[in-house]
């Protein structure tokens, strides 16, 4: 009952145009919100120098976006989900550190299919994701977005010294659309999809020599920078982690 409550009043609120102002006054007096949000910019602070060009792809609601600027960072934002371009526009539309992109990201140019659900922000290029992650089929439904590449991105923006990567399983495409390494970069991953992880990988070691270091939810490291990729991901899977595996390129 309270899902079908807060969605419908989702529903609501996005006719009514005040999506945005809710959202943003709900993290405002949100306490958990705020802490995590304060760990997160505390976190890559420390990892991305101020004045830095980053990129966020995946970038949803711009949570990550949110923490990169206040970082210092001018940040190329990246989203495909059209119900999220209102929140963008709201939180980042007179920024000039921020330029928002309406596009998903893969291998090529052109366009692709996004299974999106309701008035959710989350969705994938993945057909079976929204089953995937809710044990059930929900009636996602498929909505025609334009396609871009990271080359593309690069010649258009500038080469960043940081690229976030949330894209709910469509890692390698995106990373396969990459040709030149970057200083760092991240990636989501899940212990019971570690062959994925491990495909990224083998992609960005084309473009150079790696370090990764695997950090959780909470921006929590789970273990040490080091040169040895396969027992990094041995040690995630063995324990079962998920969070973010950041990759240093040189």
């Amino acid at each position: 009952m309270y899902l079908s409550t807060k969605d419908r009043t989702k529903t609501v609120l996005h006719k009514c145009g005040l999506f945005p102002l809710a959202r943003t006054a709900y993290r405002v007096c949100n306490r958990d919100v705020r802490k995590q949000q304060a760990r997160e910019i505390a976190f890559y602070s420390s990892l991305v120098p101020a004045g830095a060009l980053c990129f966020d792809i995946g970038a949803n609601l711009g949570q990550k976006a949110e923490v990169l600027l206040a970082c210092g960072a001018h940040v190329v934002t990246v989203e495909p989900n059209p119900l999220c371009y209102p929140t963008l526009k709201h939180l980042f539309g007179r920024n000039k550190s921020c330029y928002i992109v309406p596009s998903a990201v893969g291998k090529d140019i052109g366009s692709v299919d996004l299974y999106v659900h309701g008035t959710d922000a989350t969705g994938s290029v993945r057909a079976e994701w929204d089953k995937q992650i809710y044990g059930f089929d929900r009636g996602a439904t498929a909505v025609k977005t334009p396609l871009t590449t990271l080359d593309a991105l690069i010649e258009l923006h500038g080469k960043p010294y940081f690229i976030n990567i949330d894209v709910e399983g469509f890692e390698v495409d995106v990373l396969s659309g990459l040709s030149s390494a970057i200083p760092l970069l991240s990636f989501e991953f899940h212990s019971d999809e570690i062959a994925r992880a491990e495909e990224c990988l083998n992609i960005l070691s084309k473009l150079g020599t790696l370090l990764v270091r695997a950090s959780n939810m909470d921006c929590n490291w789970l273990g040490p920078k080091t040169h040895d990729v396969q027992g990094c991901l041995r040690r995630l899977q063995d324990t079962n982690a998920k969070g973010d595996l950041l990759v240093w390129t040189s």
